[in-house]
């Protein structure tokens, strides 16, 4: 067997920048884009969820768009500071909120989803809850991405065996991976995110976890049971 090692290729960057890490070379150049005409410097952001989800998403957005200092360590290129988003940080651009970008769900439209189906047709079920909506606010114009943030207790009950996946990337908005066994079962994330290609714009999905202090590991010496472990804020 040969093996052949390949560079890592380096990305490109605002003012003819290159690195290799994605999150340095933002910081140091910008985005690609920088200072052409096509580049925003808005971004109108539409949050779909329970009264409850939406004003903590929207308050942990408001807290980072103002950056986040990066968690005390020696690796200090591993652990950089979150920048925040706004016209004063590398992207140059501002995040926008809006009462009118936001769709409230009641909690009796998730109950009469879950109660005529289960399994996989639940999962599509529950999604198409979230579409609904989503469609909905791009009728009326104006977000440019939309953020879904589905509540606690309806992860929980899509979250069975037959349906339960790891992503390594749970803890940061909406990427993962899924493992070998899991993947001919439905999970709520990709009927999500498939359904929403209809849309014509950007769908992320964001978990509980990510905007609140659920899995953050205890303090030494305590053993953390059920939470997934989150990664630091800033790096979140």
């Amino acid at each position: 067997m040969k093996l052949s090692i390949f560079q890592e290729p380096e990305l490109e960057f605002g003012n003819g920048g290159t690195h290799v890490d994605i999150r340095y070379g933002t910081i140091r150049y910008g985005p690609l884009d920088l200072g052409e005409a096509s580049a925003p410097t808005q971004l109108r952001v539409g949050l779909i969820g329970t009264d409850e989800t939406i004003s903590e998403v929207r308050e942990w957005f408001e807290r980072c768009r103002n950056g986040v200092a990066a968690k005390p360590s020696r690796l200090k290129n591993l652990f950089p500071e979150f920048p925040g988003f706004s016209d004063a940080s590398p992207f140059y651009s501002s995040l926008i909120f809006h009462d009118r970008w936001c769709a409230a769900i009641r909690q009796r439209e998730f109950d009469d989803a879950m109660a005529r189906d289960e399994g996989r047709q639940a999962v599509r079920q529950a999604a198409a809850v979230f579409i609904d909506h989503a469609a909905a606010l791009i009728e009326q114009g104006g977000p440019m991405v939309l953020v879904c943030a589905p509540p606690r207790e309806l992860l929980a009950a899509l979250d069975d065996p037959r349906r339960r996946r790891t992503d390594q990337l749970d803890q940061e908005l909406d990427e993962g991976s899924e493992k070998p066994e899991a993947r001919s079962t439905l999970a709520f994330h990709d009927v999500l995110k498939a359904e929403g290609l209809r849309l014509m714009i950007p769908i992320q999905m964001i978990r509980p976890s990510t905007y609140t202090d659920e899995g953050k590991p205890r303090k030494s010496g305590t053993k953390q049971t059920g939470a997934r472990p989150l990664q630091d804020e800033a790096t979140r």
